[in-house]
């Protein structure tokens, strides 16, 4: 490898499953970008393992479910803990 290549491409698909998800919600391009990075050479054993369970179908639902009760237990801020939870309502299952 040359120097000062970089061989972590897969890091640039988690940064975007962080700014789709995280910052603006949209769990199916968040879907993509996790999808996308476990299939970068060099991925970690993590990503492949999120990948078995990111191929079912609507499991853009289930990581949503996952990053919003993040976003929850991190916020201090009550009007945003509620809006999260609110949005989480449209993602957890009845």
């Amino acid at each position: 490898m040359p120097r000062g290549s970089w061989n972590r491409g897969y890091l640039l698909y988690i940064y975007r499953a962080f700014v789709h998800g995280y910052l603006r919600q949209d769990f199916a391009k968040a879907k993509a970008d996790y999808l996308t990075a476990s299939e970068v050479k060099g991925a970690p054993p993590y990503l492949s393992q999120m990948r078995q369970w990111l191929n079912q179908e609507h499991s853009e639902k289930i990581l949503g479910v996952k990053m919003l009760k993040i976003l929850i237990s991190n916020t201090q801020d009550p009007a945003l803990k509620e809006f999260y939870m609110e949005k989480l309502k449209l993602y957890e299952p009845r």
